[in-house]
């Protein structure tokens, strides 16, 4: 940015040894071509100044941001099965990456397989059955597999 304002004074430099007349149209429209130019590059270093202000900023933030990341995630490595209340998430069997599942995903009628982010194996498969039957007693049949819905 600093060779902008130098080609600038030397643009300034040009116009006043062309020794132009300022009470003239010529001369006056010159000079303030020459001094908008330099309220413009006076401009781009302010703005240079503060774009790398905020990139120091940001760069602070996002430190900041790993840290807390490392130590909210340390906390939660010791739950590889947590449930939560919408959903649950665990850690990939390939990869070790913690998978976040919605209950809604897993609600959906249709046949469904997770895949890791990170390492993209297949992860969870969600089969549905339409072979199931619901017993009056309130119990449902999955396969000769009895499940009581109180539980």
């Amino acid at each position: 940015m600093h060779e902008i304002k130098t080609k600038v004074g030397y643009i300034r430099g040009l116009i006043d040894g062309l020794g132009l007349d300022e009470s003239k149209k010529e001369g006056r429209v010159m000079v303030h071509i020459a001094d908008a130019l330099e309220q413009i590059s006076d401009k781009l270093l302010d703005l240079e100044a503060g774009y790398d202000d905020l990139v120091d900023y940001l760069e602070a933030v996002d430190e900041d941001l790993m840290e807390l990341e490392d130590d909210y995630y340390e906390e939660d490595d010791e739950y590889t099965d947590e449930v939560l209340s919408d959903g649950f998430h665990f850690e990939c069997p390939n990869c070790g990456e913690m998978i976040f599942v919605h209950d809604d995903v897993l609600d959906e009628e249709d046949d469904l397989e997770i895949l890791c982010p990170n390492c993209g194996e297949v992860v969870l498969i969600n089969e549905w059955d339409d072979d199931f039957d619901e017993e009056e007693n309130g119990e449902i049949t999955f396969d000769e597999e009895i499940i009581d819905e109180n539980e």
